[in-house]
């Protein structure tokens, strides 16, 4: 039984039976533009366009080690367009030499988050108290701080702070290890606040002689924490 081939499998048409696709010119933005691999002509060509990133330190994180010294966490912006799309996408990645975070934006969604940011901007601008805030150093000496660094990492250790705060005494704050200067002035800050704020469930007994407050976990110590007197 002889098989039967359709004629337009075997047919050879003269030119091609689809609209031919251009490419657009390299846009200005993109950090290939001059690359000459970049900008071949008369091809169909499946490149992408990728803007120069722009690398933002940021201060309230803590310094990440690697092998050649302390690094801080930073905030990557990119665009990129990906081929044979109609917009651009916004790169964001965030972290260090111990580990990023990836994500894509779209430009809707980048939209909204410019929105969000402007509202956040102008609101925290317009509410901000007038009178200057006191100083890191003048909540230490306020609330007699005596302030330690942990001498090793912790991981989910981000600050703590205990004392005997009804008494007016003194109040012991840990920090992680590496804290840039604005990350440890907002964790002695923040802990510094917490700690005289802190309700009866918060409160540590020791020894059954006093109650001391705390604010935040020691580290690697998930459960509340009996001090001694003598601490």
């Amino acid at each position: 039984m002889s098989s039967v081939v359709a004629a337009e499998t075997v047919e050879h048409y003269p030119s091609p039976n689809h609209p031919l696709e251009i490419v657009p010119p390299c846009p200005p933005w993109c950090q290939y533009r001059d690359w000459d691999e970049h900008n071949l002509t008369g091809l169909l060509r499946d490149y992408f366009h990728a803007s120069h990133e722009h690398v933002m330190e940021l201060g309230l994180h803590t310094l990440s080690k690697s092998k050649v010294g302390l690094h801080p966490e930073t905030l990557e912006l990119a665009m990129v367009h990906m081929p044979y799309t109609r917009l651009p996408q916004i790169d964001v990645t965030v972290g260090g030499s111990q580990g990023w975070g990836y994500a894509k934006v779209t430009f809707e969604e980048a939209d909204e988050l410019r929105a969000r940011l402007s509202e956040f901007l102008a609101l925290g601008r317009e509410y901000a108290p007038t009178d200057e805030p006191p100083t890191c150093q003048e909540l230490m000496d306020y609330c007699g701080a005596r302030v330690v660094e942990h001498p090793f990492d912790a991981p989910g250790f981000h600050g703590h702070a205990v004392g005997d705060t009804k008494q007016g005494g003194p109040v012991w704050v840990t920090l992680p290890q590496h804290l840039t200067q604005l990350g440890k002035e907002e964790c002695i800050t923040h802990l510094l606040a917490e700690v005289h704020e802190v309700q009866g469930q918060d409160e540590l007994v020791s020894d059954g002689r006093g109650r001391f407050a705390q604010a935040g976990r020691p580290p690697g110590a998930p459960g509340p924490l009996v001090v001694s007197a003598a601490a």
